[in-house]
């Protein structure tokens, strides 16, 4: 199955609003939302926020990353999603 991976790294926000906007990504349809410590610019400390989707839903998820986080762009690709119980 044909998947889209959105992806930033967020060195300038509250930790503590990390969760609200896992949340918002579900609840808009995300397949999937990935925070990995991560390192910034000058070697902050960072969280690579991941978020996995079906294709239909990259527009909208994307424009979350903008609205809900302090991120400037989102890097997007696509990837394959294979097993036996692959269920969206």
């Amino acid at each position: 199955m044909k998947l889209i991976v959105l992806e930033t790294d967020i060195d300038d926000m509250d930790m503590r609003l990390f969760g609200y906007v896992q949340e918002k990504f579900f609840e808009a349809g995300a397949h999937q939302v990935i925070m990995l410590p991560a390192y910034g610019k000058k070697g902050r400390p960072a969280v690579r926020l991941q978020v996995l989707c079906k294709p239909e839903l990259k527009d909208t998820l994307k424009q979350l990353f903008f609205t809900e986080t302090t991120t400037l762009g989102v890097r997007s690709y696509e990837t394959q999603c294979e097993g036996l119980e692959v269920q969206f």
